[in-house]
């Protein structure tokens, strides 16, 4: 019953204590794949669309989203597993006498007084700050930290309720997850995964190559994810005319709140892909074959490059286009769009 005091223990211990990092109250800390260093391709971005970026995504400098967009140096950490004893696994971190790890707001109080929570010997915590907050970052990265996991663990990976793709996908990958959100484990595992290493992107590869080979191939395959007013708004307010030009371009279109066996068959095999930039866009990663093209449409004032990361692990290239700010929506500007995708269809 201790365990259920966990979170307020460790409040009240950082009153007098300093805080452990991780490496301070784990038992052992082993390293999966070495820190490495290389050159990154960069991406495709006209100049023209920079002047029309009014706003970074928060958290980022203009200077950072550039950066992604060129060839440049770059220092993938390395992967590394911490094992703990006695741990208190709950959606926003886990805890223990020694210390704790936190990936959101605590909950000191209520639920954990009046949820289940089951005593579990071996277990694997997958969940992180983006993997708990977004779709997109728990299917691509959740998913393939929890292949880390050792076959006598269960698996810790929390999602939210109303995330409604999550159990076809876990589906697909044979892959069985806890379904309690509070869990004492006796003994934990959990990896510090964020590096785009050798290792990581193995298994990014691995999950990619189940999902793209789902739906028989149609060579020249294209495909267009309607995000519509899912998540954060970035509501294209143009959408009707740019679907009535990418239909005409033979591009096949599927609502990301379509059921998720829907989706998974539209975006299996495809070469080329186009959405607005956000968690839907996971769907098109995972699905594309290896060697496709995606085209993100970010939004002019929430701009942000960062699914330029994940090309070097899926062996595909990225064009960035910018819709520019109307009102409380965006705008595409559809003939340049067109033109852009007909020079990639030439080539």
């Amino acid at each position: 019953m201790y365990y259920r005091f966990l979170p307020v223990y460790n409040v009240l211990r950082e009153l007098f204590l300093p805080s452990k990092t991780l490496d301070k109250f784990c038992i052992r800390k082993e390293i999966v794949c070495e820190a490495s260093q290389e050159y990154m391709p960069g991406i495709s971005m006209e100049d023209h669309y920079r002047s029309l970026v009014t706003q970074v995504v928060k958290g980022t400098t203009p200077e950072q989203q550039w950066r992604r967009a060129e060839k440049r140096m770059v220092v993938h950490e390395a992967t590394v597993k911490f094992k703990f004893k006695n741990v208190l696994a709950t959606p926003t971190g886990f805890f223990s006498l020694d210390g704790q790890h936190i990936i959101g707001k605590r909950h000191l109080i209520n639920p954990i007084f009046s949820k289940t929570i089951p005593i579990i010997d071996k277990g694997f915590f997958a969940s992180s700050f983006v993997t708990n907050t977004y779709f997109g970052h728990w299917l691509i990265d959740g998913i393939a930290t929890s292949l880390l996991k050792e076959k006598d663990e269960e698996l810790y990976l929390w999602a939210p309720p109303s995330w409604g793709h999550t159990t076809a996908y876990l589906d697909i990958f044979g892959i069985e997850t806890i379904k309690h959100d509070y869990v004492f484990f006796k003994n934990m595992t959990f990896c510090l995964d964020r590096g785009m290493n050798t290792n990581r992107r193995a298994r990014i590869r691995k999950l990619k190559s189940v999902i793209s080979s789902k739906s028989s191939s149609q060579k020249g395959k294209k495909v267009y994810v309607r995000r519509g007013q899912t998540g954060i708004s970035r509501v294209i307010n143009n959408e009707d005319a740019l679907n009535d030009q990418l239909k005409k371009m033979g591009f096949l279109i599927i609502d990301v709140n379509a059921p998720a066996e829907e989706i998974i068959n539209a975006c299996s095999g495809a070469e080329l892909t186009l959405s607005i930039e956000g968690s839907n866009f996971a769907h098109l990663l995972l699905g594309a074959t290896t060697g496709a093209t995606h085209i993100v449409i970010n939004p002019a004032a929430q701009f942000n490059n960062l699914l330029a990361d994940y090309m070097i692990a899926l062996g595909d290239t990225m064009h960035t286009v910018v819709a520019e700010s109307e009102g409380a929506g965006y705008r595409v500007d559809i003939p340049r769009l067109t033109k852009l995708i007909e020079n990639i269809l030439r080539n």
